[in-house]
């Protein structure tokens, strides 16, 4: 009796899964088909499966609506992909026809004059690597000049620390020369 109600509510939910496929987005929307309220039903029995899940007509519910909608998305695609191809095959007909209707009237012409744009942009395009190289050159050498000068400063600046190292020292012999000299004179 239970896999009969359970078979029941399977084909109403498949049911109601093609029926909603017909629907266009305000029908979706629209409070009418979809209110702000569900009714589910759990099994008597509430024991759950292995899986975690409730047993009885709601799983049937999931997974008709899962396949359902796996079919219409495969069906779907299917269906796109021979439009694609069909939809490829007229354009290329629709080429040839043009093409065979159509001779190269002024094509000739119009070759000429991209040829010749197509060397301007080339010759300026040179023209700007060029000037960026010429720019890249002198930001190497001011960067070249500007870490001599820096290695040239640092080296002035250790060997004035050396020398005021040395003054210190002499300043500091100096001072323990007089504090002798004024503790021999004081004795």
């Amino acid at each position: 009796m239970q896999k009969l109600v359970a078979e029941s509510f399977r084909v109403k939910a498949h049911m109601i899964v093609e029926r909603e496929q017909l629907f266009s987005n305000d029908d979706l929307k629209s409070k009418i088909y979809f209110p702000n309220y569900i009714v589910v039903r759990r099994p008597l029995n509430t024991e759950i499966n292995e899986a975690g899940e409730w047993q009885g007509f709601i799983k049937d519910l999931k997974y008709t609506i899962r396949t359902s909608a796996v079919k219409s998305k495969a069906e779907i695609i299917q269906n796109l992909h021979s439009i694609q191809t069909k939809n490829n095959q007229k354009l290329d007909e629709v080429i040839e026809l043009n093409s065979k209707q159509f001779p190269n009237e002024g094509l000739d012409a119009k070759i000429s004059a991209l040829n010749q744009k197509l060397d301007q942009s080339e010759e300026s395009s040179k023209i700007i690597t060029q000037k960026l190289d010429q720019v890249q050159e002198n930001s190497k050498n001011e960067f070249e000049k500007q870490s001599k000068g820096v290695d040239a400063l640092d080296v002035q600046v250790k060997g004035l620390d050396t020398k005021v190292l040395k003054i210190q020292d002499d300043m500091e012999f100096i001072k323990s020369s007089l504090t002798q000299l004024l503790q021999k004179y004081n004795q």
